[in-house]
């Protein structure tokens, strides 16, 4: 039916305890790592080649893990129970089977949060994520406890100093002269912006790119997805990947000391998962880099998320306020593990700026399509606006209660360019940037018209109904837009927020950049993509560390 899973085989002498096994990986990996099925097989099929035989590997049996049945106990436990087992296929599920070793998968949380909240039971994915069994999942949904990241504003007051030259007219922010970057050290070259920004780098050809990847035959793979071979002969010349991974210092002691300047765009970029995940490569990974940069004494530039301001603040109340580039902490919520873990990774920037050293932060917008060719990342999926978007197309209808809403779209190949137009430009005293297109931002209202000016047919309809069709047909792409939905109301009697992009606009036209529209040609040219990862069977589940 479509669905993917990660599958783990092994061979061994003896019967191993696959608990045991699982628990081993859950201290080494990710839980998005870990497989959903485990097979122990007598041997590995082997290609004439000496390679594993992927395709002669046997078909997961997921039944075969099954754990003791244990039926559930409360009412909540047995709704949750059910939809579990109907999202998995029929597997029995019982109150102590994890969600996520049983075969769910972050696009499955999806779809059960979805069938949850239509049976009464009001669960988020970040809810399944810390509370993966429905014993444990129900408890929380029973007592309802409400989850907030607590923090105290008076602890930011330092950085206010920091902050008070991103505004125009202040001291400073008319740019220097440009300035050259030297041989550079990127990190999340394997990603969508990252790729980007090293084909903008490579245009420069102001010195040696250094790639800080963990796998260098992934690095070949990415540059030739987007850009074909045009860079193919300068791996090993003016693009030197060096292997290491930027949450482990043990595996850092190798990198190059003759660097000018630090990017550090590896993140994880998903939006919900164990928060320890996303603070091990986006935290942890940000606090190694810096200490790289401030070894090596080079500047360093820290790719961010307009996100860490948060949609709502914590407080109830009407209206919206600005988050702009002076901005920190404003009261903000971040519950959400993705936009927490790039806040305190900014607030390890900020700490290091206030001990003298030379830090930019760049927070990107709603990354979408390449404005030149409308190509975007192999894992389009993964991508929650795209998802969005395509339900719309798919259904040919976009909710009237989003009409009047903005879309930003910032094309990935204009945000690498504005990001290193302002690196190689801006003063010393500017230290934060909001790289995001929302000057050129639509409604939902005039996008709908520019599709159809585009060949396709979307228009405004009413959103009960909208709804209806949704659950009538429910698979990943409607349950992701569902929870949206769900989400947004969640947010209603909050203070919204918005991002402010005045002073970074004032500083990218000073230094010749202007963010271009999005027209209906943009537009065909995101639509011919889709259709293109369709027809050729893309577009599947990857990693989300860029």
């Amino acid at each position: 039916q479509g669905r993917q899973y990660l599958a783990g085989y092994y061979t061994s002498e003896n019967p191993i305890d696959e608990k045991e096994l699982r628990e081993h990986l859950a201290q080494k990996l990710p839980r998005y790592m870990i497989p959903n099925c485990l097979m122990r097989l007598e041997t590995m099929p082997m290609t004439s080649g000496g390679k594993t035989d992927r395709k002669n590997l046997p078909k997961p049996d997921f039944k075969a893990g099954e754990t003791e049945y244990e039926a559930p106990v409360t009412e909540t436990e047995r709704v949750i129970c059910e939809a579990m087992s109907g999202i998995l296929e029929g597997r029995r599920t019982g109150r102590n089977d994890d969600f996520f070793e049983i075969g769910g998968d972050s696009l499955l949380a999806m779809m059960l949060a979805t069938v949850l909240s239509d049976r009464g039971v009001a669960v988020s994915m970040q809810d399944i994520y810390e509370h993966p069994t429905p014993a444990r999942l129900g408890r929380m949904a029973d007592q309802k406890r409400p989850r907030h990241v607590e923090y105290s504003g008076a602890e930011f007051g330092k950085y206010e100093e920091l902050l008070k030259s991103n505004k125009q007219g202040a001291p400073g922010s008319r740019p220097p002269k440009r300035r050259p970057y030297g041989n550079v050290l990127l990190t999340g070259a394997t990603g969508f912006l990252g790729a980007h920004l090293l084909e903008g780098l490579l245009r420069r050809g102001n010195g040696r790119v250094y790639c800080l990847v963990r796998d260098a035959s992934k690095l070949e793979k990415t540059l030739a997805y987007y850009f074909g071979q045009e860079f193919a002969g300068k791996i090993g010349g003016e693009i030197l990947p060096v292997e290491g991974d930027v949450a482990d210092a043990d595996s850092l002691h190798t990198l190059p000391q003759d660097v000018g300047a630090v990017i550090h765009a590896a993140a994880l970029v998903k939006h919900y998962g164990e928060y320890s995940e996303f603070e091990r490569v986006n935290v942890i990974g940000t606090k190694n880099m810096l200490a790289y940069a401030q070894k090596v004494h080079s500047r360093f530039a820290l790719i961010s998320t307009t996100s860490v301001g948060g949609a709502a603040l914590t407080e109830s109340g009407n209206g919206t306020v600005r988050f702009t580039e002076q901005d920190f902490y404003i009261g903000q919520n971040l519950d959400n593990v993705y936009v927490r873990s790039k806040f305190e990774a900014e607030r390890l920037v900020l700490d290091a700026m206030a001990d003298g050293e030379k830090c930019r932060i760049f927070r990107v917008g709603n990354l979408t399509n390449r404005y030149q060719d409308g190509m975007f990342q192999p894992n389009f999926r993964d991508n929650a606006f795209l998802r969005r978007l395509r339900t719309f197309l798919d259904n040919g209808m976009i909710p009237d209660a989003l009409a009047e809403e903005t879309v930003e779209m910032t094309p990935v190949d204009l945000a690498a360019e504005a990001i290193l137009a302002l690196e190689e430009s801006a003063d010393d005293e500017q230290t934060v940037f909001h790289v995001a297109n929302l000057r050129k931002a639509v409604t939902y209202r005039r996008l709908a018209g520019l599709f159809g000016e585009a060949g396709v047919r979307v228009s405004l309809a009413d959103t009960e109904e909208f709804l209806r069709k949704l659950k009538a047909d429910l698979n990943r792409e409607n349950s992701s837009v569902i929870n949206e939905r769900n989400e947004m109301e969640a947010m209603s009697g909050k203070v919204r927020v918005q991002a402010d992009t005045a002073f970074t606009d004032a500083m990218l036209s000073q230094a010749g950049f202007c963010w271009a529209d999005i027209s209906v040609e943009y537009l065909r040219k995101y639509v011919e993509f889709i259709k293109w990862q369709e027809r050729d069977g893309k577009g599947g589940n990857e990693s989300s560390e860029e």
